[in-house]
């Protein structure tokens, strides 16, 4: 007899059900697993149930959260680490098939309360009543994500793909001339923005290519990064328009692009499923405006969809993060020529004279503030003054935070918020900096109607899929400094409970520079007492670029006091080992006496060495005195014109002072080591110099000499830089093995000169520092990349062993190519202080390059 029963034509939709395996949860796990097998169409994967396997036991589970349809996570009173990995898997790959269920139990444990919030905005949960209502819950649910596939699949049914990209194009182009206009340009001008291409130019080397299928755009804020971004999209809708097989641009930002990269992509490709084999040219938006965990995440995504596919380009914007770019990746945003400025003048000025032939000739006179010379060369900035111009009547002696401060207060206005509706915003930026992400769904703000509606129709604000962001950076970093100003214990709290300080980078740069000395102070005191190396980095690279004030308010006493409380709050923090190499200190490490000067619009401080005696308190200290000196008396005289805001100058005096006598005793080789490090280094040097040595002499010589290094720059880590010890790269990172080549050809075994290539390999906290070199012959490394190839490799698979509260420090550039000759009797030394000044570089301490063949003093 002929069987004519009819069979699916597909196999059944996979539900991955996730959770602890233990008595609270097992009755819930089988209900859940009889449940979905009542349907035809759906197949259940319970760890329990699965056959033996050759694979491991974590390949095997994790292969199955990627293919499943579904993912269940039932949630009980705690979690254990395989859960995790599941839930975070099926995260980093399908948000939108995670299904997740609280049951009825005691309080969830800490652990669990924070995934549920890590992921608690993308994935829906809902809080089951009992065990047995969770079978209808989970019907419920699996039948709603089926429909909205089926009918989303209907909605994009008929449209051709020039249909698809012109409402791509027309979409992108209002929502970017939304950001000219929330500047407060009319949309004449605006949309004037947007055609001109001369803006936002879009130049080769930004963009990634056939040998760099990567590509990272740096830039500072007001650069033009989203502007370029969204420039190359268009250009890219457009060859599609012109090539049906080129690669799909999808443009993303990354608070929505993270943390699940995929499932954003998925979404933005669900209209173009007939071209899934053209590849696809991934722009993400803002690198620097998520958290650096989930940033250095999803640039790993981003180069893992780069490497898939030959045809796949990504393209990322963000500021510059610290240690998370490889040179090789980024390039650069130029600044605007004179030209590109005037052009811009131009456009906002229209037919108002003064601007256009300011705009015309561009020529700065000594009015302008320094600050507005620094800004005008970005796009935002540079718009941001014509406007000021033109609507003022004329440029003011201003900073370029006036001009920000007044085109908010103009925007605040025209959206007609009162300053209850002004607090909100602070209110908002305070969440957001605090979110991984910088955006937050409505539901969570407990807005009235009417405060959400004056939401809606703000200039600040974008809100897309009920999920809010301010449309500029510059804008949310303005609210929060505003937060900051009013409420003194917020200020308080922020710096004692922060262990992130670079989300609020730019916050604090504001706050500082819209701040007087005193008020400013309560900022960097704290935080000067907590981390000295990131307040050093906001003083360096922020501080004097942003300023408020042109006029000189303080008296020759009031700058004396100011100064004398910088220097002594430095060595506070500076242990004295430190202090009484870089700071003008006496042998006990009190401050030496000075002077400041005020010259009409400059200020001279003058250091006394120990030995003048002249009297401390300043208002006794006559101006003459120097010239009766003689110069041998005094060891520093710093003259500074004020064009910028004094309050600021003063931190940045006492910082740049610091820094700049550090880096001249590390080129002198001032901290010292054990004498066992130079004097068997020099013994060494006696015995072997222009002596040939074998191969494997070299590698017991070089490897000494490594271990050497090690304890030595532990040792004036511990010694002169424990106020930096946690935030440098190579002491975060001991214990290690240094891992690598040493290079051999005849001439350097002649010369004892050997090129070196190694790692750090992490080692557990219980073991101890080691070197393992390997002696490997030059014409390999040239003839066969393998060697190469395999140390690169070792380092990617090392950085899974980063220590986690440390990971942001370590991460990335851990390789090095260092050249050791061995008739050098302070080679030991020399590689220690590379690595220290390497170290300290990065955490804007020193500058440029180790000089390195200075003699000691």
């Amino acid at each position: 007899m002929v069987n004519t029963k009819t069979v699916s034509g597909e196999s059944p939709l996979v539900v991955f059900v996730s959770s602890v395996m233990n008595n609270e949860l097992n009755e819930a796990r089988i209900i859940v697993k009889n449940a979905i097998e009542e349907s035809f169409f759906l197949n259940s994967w319970l760890f329990e149930y699965t056959p033996a396997s050759s694979s491991s036991v974590e390949q095997t589970y994790l292969q199955k959260v990627r293919e499943a349809d579904f993912v269940i996570w039932l949630i009980g009173s705690c979690i254990t680490e395989p859960v995790e990995k599941e839930i975070l898997e099926c995260f980093g790959t399908n948000r939108s098939n995670l299904l997740i269920f609280k049951l009825p139990t005691y309080k969830q444990d800490n652990k669990t309360e924070e995934l549920l919030t890590t992921i608690g905005n993308y994935a829906r949960w809902k809080k089951v009543e009992s065990i047995e209502s969770l079978v209808d819950e989970i019907k419920k649910s699996i039948g709603d994500e089926i429909t909205k596939a089926v009918r989303k699949n209907h909605q994009n049914n008929g449209k051709s793909l020039e249909d698809l990209i012109n409402s791509k194009i027309l979409y992108a182009k209002e929502n970017s001339i939304s950001h000219w206009t929330s500047i407060g340009l009319s949309k004449d001008i605006a949309e004037n923005f947007y055609n001109d291409s001369s803006v936002g130019v879009v130049k080769p080397e930004y963009l990634p290519n056939t040998d760099n299928q990567i590509k990272i755009l740096i830039g500072e804020i007001g650069s033009g990064k989203t502007l370029i971004a969204e420039r190359y999209y268009f250009r890219e809708l457009n060859e599609l328009q012109n090539n049906s097989k080129h690669p799909i641009p999808v443009f993303l930002k990354a608070n929505s692009a993270s943390p699940n990269l995929k499932y954003a992509i998925d979404i933005e490709l669900t209209e173009f499923r007939d071209f899934k084999n053209n590849g696809i040219t991934l722009i993400i938006d803002g690198l620097d405006e998520i958290s650096p965990k989930y940033a250095k995440r999803l640039l790993e995504e981003c180069k893992t969809i780069s490497s898939v596919n030959n045809k796949n380009r990504v393209f990322i914007t963000s500021r510059e993060i610290l240690n998370l770019f490889k040179k090789d990746e980024y390039a650069e945003i130029s600044l605007l020529t004179k030209r590109d400025i005037g052009n811009i003048f131009d456009k906002i000025g229209g037919t108002n004279y003064q601007v256009r032939q300011f705009g015309t000739t561009m020529n700065f006179d000594r009015d302008w503030n320094s600050s507005i010379e620094e800004a005008i060369k970005r796009p935002l900035f540079a718009i941001m003054i014509a406007k000021y111009i033109v609507e003022n009547h004329g440029y003011h002696s201003l900073s370029i935070v006036n001009i920000i401060q007044d085109l908010i207060r103009k925007i605040l206005i025209d959206d007609g918020f009162d300053s209850q509706n002004e607090n909100l915003l602070i209110d908002l930026a305070i969440k957001l900096i605090g979110k991984q992400q910088r955006r937050i769904n409505e539901n969570e703000l407990n807005l009235s109607q009417i405060e959400l509606f004056n939401f809606y129709r703000s200039h600040f604000l974008n809100i897309e899929n009920k999920f809010i962001t301010f449309k500029l950076s510059l804008f949310l970093e303005w609210f929060a400094c505003q937060k900051l100003s009013k409420d003194e214990l917020f200020l308080e709290n922020i710096i004692n409970e922060n262990d992130n300080f670079e989300n609020w980078r730019f916050t604090f740069s504001l706050f500082i520079s819209t701040s007087s000395f005193e008020v400013a102070s309560k900022l960097l005191v704290p935080l000067i007492k907590k981390n000295p190396a990131f307040a050093g980095s906001l003083i360096s690279d922020c501080l004097d670029k942003l300023t408020l004030t042109e006029f000189f308010p303080y008296t020759n006493e009031q700058v004396y006091d100011q100064i004398m409380k910088t220097f002594n709050l430095w060595l506070s923090v500076l242990q004295t080992n430190l202090s009484q190499n870089i700071a003008p200190v006496d042998s006990l490490g009190n401050l030496l006496p000075f002077m400041t000067e005020l010259q009409d619009q400059r200020i001279k401080i003058i250091w006394f060495k120990e030995n003048v005696k002249i009297p401390i308190e300043h208002e006794n200290i006559s101006k003459g005195l120097r010239f009766a000196l003689a110069p041998d008396n005094y060891i520093s005289s710093f003259g500074c014109a004020v064009s910028f805001k004094p309050d600021a100058w003063i931190w940045f005096y006492s910082y740049n002072f610091l820094s700049e006598k550090l880096q001249q005793c590390l080129n002198n080789k001032a901290f010292k080591v054990d004498n066992y490090l130079e004097s068997e280094s020099k013994n060494n040097f006696l015995k072997e110099n222009y002596q040939k040595m074998n191969s494997e002499q070299v590698l017991e010589r070089i490897s000494h000499l490594f271990l050497q290094a090690i304890h030595g720059y532990k040792q004036i880590v511990n010694s002169y830089f424990t106020c930096f010890k946690e935030e440098l790269r190579i002491y975060s990172m001991m214990p290690f093995t240094i891992k690598g080549n040493i290079l051999l050809n005849s001439f350097n075994i002649s010369a004892n000169s050997f090129p070196i290539q190694y790692y750090f390999d992490i080692l557990p906290f219980s073991e101890k520092s080691d070197v393992n070199f390997k002696l490997t012959e030059e014409k390999e490394i040239f003839y066969n990349h393998d060697v190469t190839d395999q140390i690169f490799l070792a380092q990617r698979n090392n950085l899974q062993k980063l220590r986690y509260d440390k990971r942001f420090v370590i991460q990335g550039g851990t390789f090095h190519i260092e050249s050791v000759n061995l008739t050098n009797p302070e080679q030991t030394t020399q590689l220690i202080y590379q690595w220290l000044w390497d170290d300290l570089e990065r955490i804007s301490w020193v500058h440029g390059r180790y000089e390195g063949n200075r003699r000691t003093r």
